[in-house]
C-alpha cells in the first residue's frame, strides 16, 4: 500500500501520541514516591516547553537578537513571564506555549458550544478566573506596552511592535477557522488594555502556529534565509482581502476561505512556492510532499 503524505504525518503523530499514553500508563502503575505527581502537567513542562521549545527557539535563533526564555526570565524574579521572549530592535515576540489535549467526547461531537467552552478552558480561562494562554499574552502585551519587562528596557513602548504568537504541539489546531475564533478573545481582551490607556495600534492579531512548523522552517530560520517576522508579516497579508470586486462568485468564495485557513497550511504553503530549500533541506516533507502530488 502507498503511504500518502498525510497518512505519514498522521501516523508519525500517533507514534508520538501512543508514547506520551504509554508513559503516562506506567506512571500510573508506579507506587510512590516513584509515581509522577500530575504527569500531564510535568510532561508539559519538562518537556514540551523547557526542552523541546526552547531548544527549536534556541536553534532558530542562533545567538541573533535578544531573547529569553521563559525559565530564565522567571529566575530573573519575574512571575507569569512569556514562555519565550525575543526582541529584534522594535519588534517583540512574545510567544506562549500550550501543548493541551482535548477531550474526546468532545471532539467527536458535532456542538460548537461545547467545543467553544472546551477550547476557553485550554487556551483562555480555567475555572476560577485564571487567565491561560491568550489571556496570558494579553498579561505580558500590558507590561510589555506599560514598560515593566526589568529584563529588557532597551526600546521604547510607543514604537514598539508585538507579535503574540500561541505555539500549539497538535495537529487537530491546525482546523480551519481556529485562528480567527481566538482572535475574537484576543481583540475582545486588547481592547480593554486600549480603554486603560494603552497604544495597542502597534499589536498584530494572534497567530496560533504548531510547533511542527517552526521545526521544519528551522534550517531557514537558522542560516538567515529567512526571518520570524518576514514570515508572520507573510501570513497576515494573506489573510487579507485586497479584492473589492471579483470575477465571479467563486472566486469570491476562494477568498474569503483561504482566511480560515490555519497559518500551518498558510506557511508551508508560501515556503514551498517560494524557497526550493524548504523541501530539500527537509527529506521528511520532501517525501511526503511528493507522495501528495502522486
Amino acid at each position: 500500500m502507498i503511504l500518502t503524505g498525510l497518512r505519514i504525518l498522521f501516523i508519525t503523530d500517533k507514534l508520538y501520541k501512543g508514547l506520551y499514553f504509554d508513559l503516562s500508563k506506567i506512571n500510573e502503575g508506579l507506587a510512590q514516591p516513584e509515581k509522577i505527581d500530575e504527569f500531564r502537567q510535568f510532561y508539559t513542562s519538562n518537556f514540551s516547553e523547557n526542552y523541546l521549545l526552547y531548544e527549536v527557539m534556541n536553534y532558530c535563533l542562533k545567538n541573533r537578537y535578544l531573547h529569553f526564555t521563559g525559565y530564565e526570565i522567571e529566575s530573573m524574579g519575574v512571575e507569569g513571564a512569556p514562555d519565550y521572549y525575543i526582541r529584534n530592535g522594535k519588534h517583540v515576540i512574545l510567544i506562549e506555549n500550550k501543548d493541551v489535549l482535548i477531550k474526546a467526547e468532545v471532539k467527536e461531537k458535532p456542538l460548537f458550544e461545547e467545543i467553544e467552552s472546551e477550547l476557553k478552558k485550554k487556551f483562555f480561562e480555567k475555572q476560577h478566573g485564571r487567565g491561560v494562554g491568550i489571556k496570558q499574552i494579553i498579561k505580558n502585551i500590558e507590561r510589555t506596552l506599560s514598560f515593566k519587562n526589568t529584563f529588557d528596557t532597551n526600546y521604547k513602548p510607543a514604537n514598539v511592535v508585538i507579535y503574540p504568537i500561541l505555539v500549539v504541539h497538535d495537529i487537530v489546531f491546525d482546523a480551519p477557522g481556529l485562528n480567527t475564533l481566538f482572535n475574537t478573545w484576543f481583540f475582545d481582551e486588547l481592547n480593554l488594555l486600549k480603554q486603560k490607556g494603552l497604544l495597542v495600534d502597534n499589536v498584530k492579531p494572534l497567530i496560533v502556529l504548531n510547533i511542527d512548523t517552526l521545526i521544519r522552517v528551522s534550517h531557514l530560520l537558522r542560516t538567515g534565509q529567512l526571518t520570524l517576522i518576514e514570515m508572520f508579516e507573510m501570513f497576515y497579508k494573506k489573510l487579507k482581502i485586497s479584492k473589492t470586486k471579483f470575477k465571479d462568485e467563486r472566486e469570491m468564495e476562494n477568498v474569503i476561505t483561504n482566511r480560515y485557513l490555519p497559518s500551518t497550511k498558510v506557511i508551508e504553503n508560501w515556503l514551498n512556492d517560494n524557497y526550493p530549500s524548504f523541501l530539500k533541506e527537509n527529506k521528511i516533507m520532501e517525501f511526503a510532499f511528493n507522495k501528495m502530488k502522486n
